[in-house]
Order: structure tokens, then sequence, then C-alpha cells
């Protein structure tokens, strides 16, 4: 009974948060370089008799949003995350989390990872998505992860009003950070593979498997098209 409950409940919040996005406010917590604007209706009181609020929308931190343009700048330059995060602890620049009120805290300051959500979030060109992913349990790991969903689910709205990089700024960041994730590119610069055999199968039908103490050899696949 409880599970049928937590189900519809699921569903219900779900569904508000959509008509919420769809009429283009905001469904999330506060992102780096932006504040929390509480949009009333005064046709509505609350149980103060103060007007109503019917939502949340975004505007730009002009303090974090010149933090936020310096990201993008520093990484475009060729500056990593690592040395990002470094350099804004350096400067004593406050981190998003250093207002949370916690009791433990994993890590203070900048962190690398951070610096990399940012840098790949297009909400900084003003576009404003909802509904992009889920969380959902690993059958075999039983371990809550993210999964992207198809992109008919999602809500999108664009607001210039949001915009704190330009377009090509974002796309030079993003174009790097496509070279980073590249598995070739990272061990052709002698990083470290994910698996063994990285950057030795490749997967086209049949398995090229070319090493330099063997020569050139070819392993077929039982069943082409298919990957173990």
């Amino acid at each position: 009974m409880n599970e049928v409950f937590l189900d519809d409940l699921r569903e219900r919040v779900h569904r508000g948060h959509e008509g919420q996005a769809h009429r283009g406010f905001w469904n999330g917590g506060r992102p780096y370089g932006y504040r929390l604007k509480p949009i009333t209706d005064p046709n509505q009181r609350d149980a103060y008799g103060q007007p109503a609020q019917i939502g949340t929308k975004l505007e730009p931190d002009p303090a974090q949003a010149k933090i936020v343009r310096l990201m993008f700048e520093r990484f475009v330059e060729g500056a990593s995350c690592l040395t990002i995060a470094r350099e804004l602890n350096e400067q004593g620049v406050p981190s998003p989390g250093s207002t949370w009120k916690r009791r433990t805290r994993r890590a203070t300051g900048w962190m690398g990872s951070c610096i990399r959500g940012i840098l790949k979030n297009p909400l900084y060109t003003g576009l404003q998505r909802w509904n992009v992913s889920m969380f959902v349990r690993n059958p075999e790991t039983e371990k809550i992860v993210r999964r992207k969903r198809p992109k008919s689910e999602w809500v999108v709205n664009h607001d210039e009003s949001l915009r704190i990089v330009s377009d090509e700024l974002f796309a030079a960041a993003q174009c790097r950070t496509q070279d980073r994730s590249d598995p070739n590119k990272k061990l052709r610069a002698g990083g470290k593979p994910k698996y063994p055999l990285s950057g030795l199968l490749k997967c086209q039908r049949r398995l090229n498997f070319d090493p330099p103490w063997t020569g050139n050899a070819e392993v077929k696949l039982t069943h082409p098209g298919a990957c173990y």
C-alpha cells in the first residue's frame, strides 16, 4: 500500500513540476551564477494575506556571473579544471557549497568536478532545461545512477536574460571537453586506460586487434555486430 501511495505521489509531483517548467519557471536549486527570484500573483493571497508565490525564476548574480565567465575563458585558454579550482581557492573565491549548513563536509573550497559541471551546463547560454535525466537503480550494483531521458521528454526554454557566456565561448569549451573525454586521445597523450584492452580493440563488425608485439591480426566475432 505504501509503495502505491509513493508511486502516485511521485507522479503528481512530477506532473506539477512539468506544468511549472512549461510556464518557464525554475524547478531546481540555485545554480552557481544565479539568484532565485520568487514570482508572485497579486490576485492570489497566501495564509498571511501576502501575494501568493506561484513560481520561481532565475536571474544572473553579477558577482558570480563574472566568475563563471572567467572559468570558461581560462578553460578555453588551456587551463585544466583542477588548475581553475586551485586558482579560485588561492584567490579566496567562495565555492557554491560555502554557504551550505552541513555538520560534515566532504571537502572545502572549489573542486575540479564542480568546475567541470559548470563548463558543461548549457544554462549559462540561456538554455533552461527540465526533465533531462532520471535516477534509476542499477540491478547489478544496486546503486542509484543517473540516466538521460529521451529528448522528446525534455522541456526546453530559451531565455536570453539568463545568458552569462556567449555561444562561441561555450562551444569552444565543449570542443575541448570532448577532446579530453575521447579515450583514444587520452591514451595517445599518455593517459591511463579505463580497461586493459582500451585502445587495442575496435568494434566494427569484427575486432581489429593490432598490438605491437604480434604484428597484424584480426579477431572475428562469433556474432558480427555484438561486443563481448
